[in-house]
C-alpha cells in the first residue's frame, strides 16, 4: 500500500488506523486482530480500539496465526486475511476462511468512499485520536516554546 510507508511502527499505526476508520470488516461487531512478528513496538499501552494487535514474541506470526486458528472454538467464523499460500492451506484444513491481501485492500478502498451511518454524528477511534492528540500537542507545544523563545 502506498499509504503505508516509513518506519515499521509508523507502518503498523497507519495500518491500525486505515482499518479502524474504513471499518473493512463490515459490522463494529466483526472483531479484527491484526497479529505482528516481535514485540510490541507503537501498540505497547493498553488503550480501547476496535483492532485487537498481538505481537507473536518468539514464535513467527505465521505460526502464531495458525495456532490462533486451531485453537479457536468458532474457527467457521474466522476470515485470515493474506497471501502466504501455506498459511492459506493451514487455516483452511481446519475450516477458517481465506481472503487475499488486494481482496481486503479493496474492500478498504470501498469502506473509504461509502458513507457510514452514524447518526449524522462523526466518529472516531480511541487509536485515531491518541494519534491526533500527539500531533497536535507537537505542533502547539514547539509554536509556545517558539514565542517564548522570541519574547
Amino acid at each position: 500500500m502506498p499509504e503505508l510507508s516509513g518506519q515499521l511502527d509508523e507502518q503498523r499505526r497507519h495500518l491500525i488506523l486505515l482499518i479502524e476508520s474504513r471499518r473493512p470488516q463490515g459490522s463494529e461487531r466483526n472483531q479484527v486482530t491484526v497479529v505482528f512478528d516481535g514485540r510490541s513496538g507503537y501498540y505497547g499501552r493498553a488503550e480501547a480500539s476496535a483492532v485487537r494487535v498481538i505481537f507473536s514474541l518468539d514464535e513467527s506470526a505465521d505460526d502464531k496465526i495458525r495456532r490462533m486458528v486451531n485453537e479457536s472454538n468458532r474457527v467457521r467464523e474466522i476470515v485470515v486475511v493474506t497471501d502466504d499460500r501455506e498459511i492459506q492451506r493451514a487455516v483452511s484444513a481446519v475450516g477458517a476462511k481465506v481472503e487475499p491481501v488486494s481482496r481486503f485492500l479493496g474492500r478498504l478502498d470501498d469502506a473509504e468512499r461509502k458513507p457510514r451511518a452514524s447518526g449524522g454524528k462523526k466518529q472516531i477511534s480511541k487509536t485515531a485520536e491518541s494519534a491526533i492528540n500527539q500531533e497536535m500537542a507537537k505542533i502547539w507545544l514547539n509554536k509556545s516554546r517558539d514565542r517564548a523563545a522570541g519574547d
